[in-house]
């Protein structure tokens, strides 16, 4: 049997670079697929010593870095990592993916990030819509 669907894959037209403290985040694009996932395709640049701490899927009206859905995979610089939390000194290239069931199709979510550098806990929040956002739909 053959099943198909469509992805709407969202390319950020300006990316929008999110600052904190250790680490400031760019996200490219966001693919909301048929199969109800989701990956971001995004870029980090960290202090030394910095770590990804988390990285949740979040409906925009929640407080950051609370609740959430948890990335099922993630990628740093085209390979899978396996353990965390993950350093990210530097400069890199993420994917996550993220699996949402229940959310309906036309959800407005969030991304948020926790980092961490000498024990100090800092959330970042990237909305993932708006005018920021261009959708490229592949039928």
């Amino acid at each position: 049997m053959l099943s198909l669907g469509c992805s709407t894959t969202y390319v950020a037209t300006t990316p929008k670079v999110v600052s904190g403290q250790a680490a400031n985040v760019a996200v490219d694009a966001a693919d909301f697929g048929a199969t109800r996932i989701i990956e971001i395709f995004m870029r980090v640049g960290a202090q030394e010593g910095t770590e990804l701490r988390l990285a949740r899927l979040n409906a925009a009206q929640s407080k950051p870095c609370k609740g959430g859905r948890d990335f099922v995979v993630i990628y740093k610089d085209g390979t899978v990592e396996h353990t965390g939390p993950l350093a990210v000194a530097g400069s890199h290239r993420l994917r996550m993916s993220f699996v949402v069931e229940d959310e309906p199709i036309d959800a407005q979510f969030e991304l948020d990030l926790e980092f961490q550098k000498r024990g100090k806990l800092e959330c970042i929040r990237v909305p993932l819509y708006g005018a920021t956002f261009a959708a490229e739909g592949t039928p």
